[in-house]
This record gives C-alpha cells, sequence and structure tokens, in this order.
C-alpha cells in the first residue's frame, strides 16, 4: 500500500514543485531532490529516536506509529494544494518533430532509465549483503549510507547546473560513467577506504540517474516534468525487476555482481549517445 501511494503522489509533487518554482526543470527537481535527501537524513533520526522511546514506553509508540503519524500530516497538507493541473509541456530545440524519430528517442531513453534503476537497485540490494560477506560490522554498513546521503546533496546542485548548460542527455552520460566507474571501483578494488569512495561516486550517480533522468524522460514525451516523472516512476519498478533477476547468474555475493551493474551503466550510456545522433541526424 505504501509503494502503491508513493508512486501515485510522487509525480504529482513533482507537478507541483515545478508549477510553483521560477527555476528551469533540472533546477526545480535538483531542489526536491534535496528535499528528499534532507528527509531521509531525517527519518533515520526520527526513527532512531522512535526505537528508543519504544523501550521507554513499550508497544504504545513503535516506529510504525510515528510514520503513520507522518503520513497523516502529510494527507492534511496535501489536502489544501492546489491540483497540478496543466502542468506546461517544454519542447526543446533538441527534440526532433518526427514522430517516428521521437518515439526511437522516447524508448532509448526509457531504456537508458530502466538500466541505469537496474543498477542502482542491485547496488541497494547487493552491497550491503557483501560488505557484511567481507567483514564489515553493522556501523561501517550504516557510514557507508551516510557517506552517499551527504556526498548526494552536495552534487545535487551542481548536477543541475551542468543538465541546464550542456542538456539533459549528455548530463546523464557523464552520470552513467560516473556510475560504471563507481561498480568498477567495488568490483575491482578491495578494503572498507576502497567501498568508502566508491560511494562518493555512487552518490553523484544516484542523483543524476532520479533527477537528470526525470527532465529527459518529459523532454522526450514532450509532457514536461510531470509527465517524466510519472514515466519515471512506471520505469523504477521494471528495473527493479531486472536487478533482482540478474545477479542469479553470480554465486553468492562476489564482486563480479558489481561489474553487471557496471555493464548496465556502459549500456545506458551508449543508449543515450545513439539517441543523440537520431535527434541530430537531419531529416529527409
Amino acid at each position: 500500500m505504501a509503494v502503491m501511494a508513493m508512486s501515485l503522489v510522487y509525480p504529482q509533487y513533482v507537478s507541483l514543485a515545478h508549477r510553483y518554482s521560477a527555476l528551469t526543470a533540472a533546477r526545480t527537481i535538483g531542489s526536491l531532490r534535496s528535499f528528499y535527501v534532507v528527509g531521509y537524513i531525517a527519518g533515520l533520526g526520527v526513527f532512531a529516536a522512535a526505537s528508543e522511546s519504544q523501550t521507554v514506553l513499550g508497544p504504545l509508540l513503535r516506529p510504525v506509529h510515528v510514520a503513520a503519524g507522518l503520513a497523516v500530516v502529510n494527507i492534511a497538507v496535501a489536502w489544501f494544494l492546489e491540483p497540478a493541473n496543466g502542468d506546461v509541456a517544454e519542447k526543446p530545440a533538441s527534440v526532433e518533430a518526427s514522430s517516428v524519430r521521437g518515439r526511437v528517442v522516447l524508448v532509448g531513453a526509457a531504456a537508458a532509465l530502466v538500466l541505469l534503476r537496474a543498477a542502482d537497485s542491485l547496488r541497494g540490494v547487493y552491497l550491503p549483503l557483501y560488505a557484511t560477506d567481507i567483514g564489515v560490522d553493522g556501523t561501517g554498513v550504516s557510514v557507508l549510507s551516510a557517506v552517499t546521503a551527504i556526498a548526494e546533496f552536495v552534487v545535487l546542485v551542481p548536477i543541475s547546473m551542468l543538465s541546464d548548460r550542456y542538456g539533459s542527455r549528455r548530463t546523464l552520460v557523464v552520470v552513467c560513467l560516473t556510475g560504471t566507474l563507481a561498480f568498477l571501483l567495488v568490483a575491482v578494488g578491495s578494503g572498507y577506504p576502497i567501498l568508502v569512495g566508491s560511494q562518493v561516486f555512487y552518490a553523484a550517480f544516484a542523483a543524476g540517474f532520479q533527477s537528470v533522468g526525470m527532465v529527459l524522460l518529459g523532454e522526450a514525451l514532450r509532457s514536461g516534468i510531470g509527465g517524466g516523472a510519472a514515466l519515471y516512476t512506471a520505469l523504477v519498478q521494471v528495473g527493479s525487476t531486472v536487478s533482482i533477476l540478474s545477479p542469479l547468474i553470480v554465486p553468492g555475493y562476489s564482486p563480479p555482481a558489481f561489474l553487471i551493474a557496471m555493464a548496465f551503466c556502459a549500456l545506458a550510456a551508449a543508449l543515450l549517445i545513439v539517441d543523440r545522433v537520431v535527434i541530430r541526424r537531419p531529416v529527409g
């Protein structure tokens, strides 16, 4: 139910943010993503406080009760927000007018986002297991998550600026290459410092594809970032499924699992480059 609710409201939040923002689409998404990161960090703190309170108050105040209370507050706030109707479509000059070419570009962008989400989900599932398997304790795994959240918060604004200056497709190619490097470090490196360093590159990858990806899909759909967010939400589920099935060919929690994620990122970059070639090819 919680996942269903998130899939329903997430595109609406994005549309509302873009509607009331004077910023570009990329910077609006970057700012919104910053709030999500802050919320994630705050949620960890609330969870820790609620867990500690549970030892004093017993089952009267469990973390799930706090989560339900926050959900009620969220409903109350959303109730008074104006519906995000009429999201302004963005039609950048880089989008080709041919309908056939437009479909090719959209399919390429969607496939690239599925692959990037698959790489991201694979890392989310297998990195903690891999870290534990090589002897990292629970505190060390938590530090990896904290490094990711802090680094992601720092890089969101620069990534948005790059997207505005060089375009969403070029920026996303760089994001793909950054993800390739992050997973390569885990696959071929060894030791806890390598894991920490890879998380910095991973943070740029995660922040980039989740923010710039929505802008790219909105451009390909010609429906603005509201439509891009809606399609992105659907593609996330497909990518997560791919990530669950793909490591089955690798035994245990071994480094080759991250080579699969690296291949996903490289293939996504190739698809985006092909898309760019299709867009720039003259009609006729």
